[in-house]
């Protein structure tokens, strides 16, 4: 199992330390002619929560699965701040579509 968080560690850094910088071009917008440090900044740091977020259903709430996994409504909604962190539309979703930042 120890492995399985190592390997899990190394690609979650691999994929944080290039989201930022490059969220640009993973979301299909145009090159930017100047790096903005907010989208950077906010683009790294859903990134963070997400794979977080996976990392504790993985290794903490799925590893209850051999001992009667009951999952809740609250799984579901880490799950969702896991995906949508790990692929970059953490920041998109709540601010555009939520409204949470304007």
């Amino acid at each position: 199992m120890e492995y399985a968080r190592i390997i899990y560690l190394l690609i979650s850094a691999v994929f944080i330390i290039l989201q930022g910088p490059f969220y640009y071009s993973w979301h299909g917008f145009p090159k930017p002619n100047t790096i903005n440090l907010k989208e950077v900044l906010l683009n790294t740091f859903g990134s963070v929560i997400g794979w977080v977020a996976g990392y504790f259903l993985l290794f903490f709430r799925f590893n209850i699965i051999l001992n009667n996994f009951n999952p809740s409504f609250g799984d579901l909604v880490i799950f969702l701040i896991a995906f949508y962190g790990m692929t970059g539309y953490l920041p998109h979703m709540l601010i555009d579509k939520m409204k949470l930042g304007k």
